[in-house]
């Protein structure tokens, strides 16, 4: 101390102390080498030769760790209830106090439960040999009262013979049932088809809902026999007016049907009118044929008001797609009204065969 000189006295005192404190800590540390006590082996053998059930339940059983909120606690690692019973059960309905009463730990019941509620299902005493913790001391005692529910076991070969043999019987039982009601139902389905053979012709009606695509008739009997209906088709030649013929007029062009009619008709009101021949192959598939069919006349047509109406509404024309529809609306926004079709030219969502073609439905 004498040779640190830019200590004060009072600082010389404290690290004197400090040091006095290492060389007892020191000597402690010595001692206590010296004179160690017996090793926990011999302890645990000592108390296992005097109560051996005492020290399974007191000594191994409390093991201290940490939960997930930080708090210690104590959880038994081997858990040894008071009374040990083995008496048959199973392990897929067992509930936590059976299991606790043939000596299961409360930590392996919970895994049980969790292993059933994942649709975990034990098929064998041997898939319950599996069980977390499970020792040879514990299975060999538990082993032979392990009983697996009929429903949980796996099929043998005996008894898919079984349920084979079983089918075939069921399967030949039903098949018998089966061809007698087959031969009352076509005693009486002979029945009725004299009887309609013995009734007067009735005159023949058209109806569009049962009409194919190619004109043909459909019968309204499954045997062929009572009210025959057929659309008279056009002959060559004819002319219809698409932007005034309705679905029943147009079933009645060859190849054209009740689903094409209704496609016209649809693609017509959405496009607010037809200008020339050729928007009515638009409407759906069809033959080139079919083309020489139609004519089409001057009517006042829907025209869109660019500058009113909403982007849905813009979009719902067959002619206006969705980006274009938002173009004209984001220019309304920015500029004002649109005024003729020249401006729409000035959007790069547009071309000039897009604007001819709206150009008869648009109005500003």
């Amino acid at each position: 101390m004498r040779r640190l000189p830019f200590l004060t006295k009072s600082d010389r005192r404290a690290l004197l102390f400090l040091e006095w404190i290492l060389i007892l800590g020191i000597i402690a540390l010595w001692i206590r080498t010296i004179h160690k006590p017996a090793s926990q082996e011999a302890i645990l053998a000592d108390s296992l030769s005097s109560n051996p059930a005492s020290l399974y339940s007191d000594h191994m059983s409390s093991t201290t760790h940490k939960s997930r909120s930080g708090r210690l606690r104590k959880e038994s690692s081997f858990y040894v209830p008071e009374s040990i019973e083995t008496f048959p059960f199973d392990p897929n309905t067992a509930d936590s106090t059976q299991l606790l009463r043939l000596g299961l730990a409360p930590w392996q019941v919970r895994a049980i439960y969790k292993y059933r509620s994942m649709h975990g299902r034990y098929h064998t005493p041997e898939d319950f040999k599996r069980l977390p913790g499970m020792t040879m001391e514990l299975w060999t005692r538990l082993s032979p009262y392990i009983r697996i529910g009929e429903q949980f076991r796996y099929l043998d070969d005996s008894d898919i013979a079984f349920h084979r043999q079983d089918h075939r019987f069921s399967s030949s039982s039903k098949s018998h049932d089966s061809s007698f009601q087959a031969e009352k139902v076509k005693e009486s389905n002979q029945a009725t088809l004299s009887d309609t053979l013995h009734r007067e012709p009735v005159k023949d009606e058209i109806s569009p809902n049962d009409e194919d695509t190619h004109g043909k008739a459909k019968s309204s009997s499954p045997y062929g026999i009572g009210r025959m209906e057929k659309v008279i088709k056009y002959p060559h030649g004819t002319v219809v007016d698409a932007n005034l013929a309705d679905t029943t007029e147009l079933k009645k062009i060859p190849q054209i049907g009740s689903y094409r009619a209704k496609k016209i008709v649809d693609y017509r009101e959405a496009l607010g009118g037809f200008v020339k021949v050729e928007q009515v192959m638009e409407s759906c598939e069809m033959p080139y044929d079919v083309f020489e069919w139609f004519c089409v006349s001057e009517v006042p047509l829907r025209r869109l008001n660019v500058n009113k109406l909403t982007l849905r509404q813009l979009m719902r024309h067959p002619y206006i797609s969705f980006y274009q529809a938002r173009a004209i609306v984001e220019y309304r926004k920015g500029y004002g009204d649109i005024k003729n079709q020249d401006q729409l030219l000035l959007l790069n969502e547009f071309t000039e065969e897009d604007v001819n073609r709206l150009s008869s439905y648009l109005e500003f």
